[in-house]
């Protein structure tokens, strides 16, 4: 039977997550341990003590989801045996499911994707934008609300095609705001998202551009475990393929739509979200049909 992990991104993440298994496993004291040091500021003092608007900064939200889903899978893997045969996760989860593949030492994701959220926090101060989730309307629909609210000043663009009649889009602020009022025109809600940001859109490439010299000089390695990558909803085992997709991925759509797709085709029968939070979880149910013995489950449900 074939199992799969998958691992949430950025907006999953809140004060106080993974606590209970900071102070019961020495492993994930480890892990804390090799974050801080590899970081040079304390991430473990930000969960557990600092606000919840200083979590939300990309800068660290990033690192600490990182941190605390693979100290879950740490501990799976080591006291339960878990032992999955396909992987994927959401935009920055990716690169969880990457570091839980073996394709990234983990000292070297957590420093990355600091890197990556610093990058995107200073793009999007420079190149102010937002994000907003689309409901109810079907992909073509949403392509078209942003070639409408796409001028010469303002761009929008699809950059989570999150589960069927749920799209988020990106873009510039009066963007987003066209795409509200013609979204309301044709009866379809709009929810703007709490962001700092225009993820997953040209307004990144700033952000894209100098990530990428840093990831050029990280070492990857072939996953031990299948991923499945978001921009192409397809899974590789070459390192320079795996780069490029992350590359490609700060100002690309993720295709998590056709990723779960692809996953259902590939067989899988259990689908267990690692990491705070149960917004996978649900997506998953909107998105595969559950019969046949199908499973989706959370840490929680297991008792983490």
């Amino acid at each position: 039977m074939i199992i799969s992990a998958i691992f949430p991104g950025q907006g999953s993440q809140r004060i106080g997550m993974a606590k209970e298994l900071y102070n019961k496993y020495e492993l994930v004291k480890s892990l804390f341990n090799i974050a801080d040091d590899t970081l040079g500021f304390s991430i473990t003092d930000i969960i557990f003590n600092g606000t919840e608007d200083d979590l939300k900064q990309t800068k660290y939200a990033q690192p600490a989801l990182l941190l605390v889903s693979y100290a879950y899978y740490k501990v799976l893997e080591e006291n339960k045996g878990y032992s999955p045969s396909l992987l994927a996760g959401h935009s920055l989860g990716e690169y969880s499911a990457l570091i839980a593949a073996k394709s990234f030492a983990f000292a070297d994701a957590i420093k990355l994707v600091h890197s990556r959220g610093t990058l995107m926090g200073e793009t999007a101060e420079k190149h102010p934008g937002t994000m907003a989730a689309v409901l109810g309307a079907s992909d073509d629909e949403v392509l078209k609300l942003c070639e409408q609210s796409t001028s010469r000043n303002d761009i929008v663009v699809p950059a989570n095609y999150n589960s069927n009649g749920q799209t988020v889009v990106s873009g510039t602020l009066s963007g987003i705001n066209n795409l509200k009022i013609l979204a309301k025109e044709s009866g379809k809600k709009v929810l703007p998202l709490p962001v700092s940001g225009a993820f997953h859109s040209p307004l990144m490439q700033e952000a894209a551009d100098k990530f990428a010299e840093k990831l050029d000089k990280v070492e990857i390695t072939a996953p031990k475990i299948m991923v499945i990558q978001n921009i192409t909803a397809q899974e590789t085992l070459y390192p320079d393929q795996i780069k490029q997709n992350l590359k490609d991925q700060i100002t690309g759509s993720v295709q998590w739509v056709k990723t779960l797709q692809r996953m259902d085709a590939l067989g899988v029968k259990e689908y267990l979200e690692i990491g705070p939070g149960n917004v996978l979880s649900g997506l998953v149910s909107r998105t595969i049909d559950l019969t046949d013995g199908k499973t989706v489950q959370t840490i929680t449900e297991l008792g983490y």
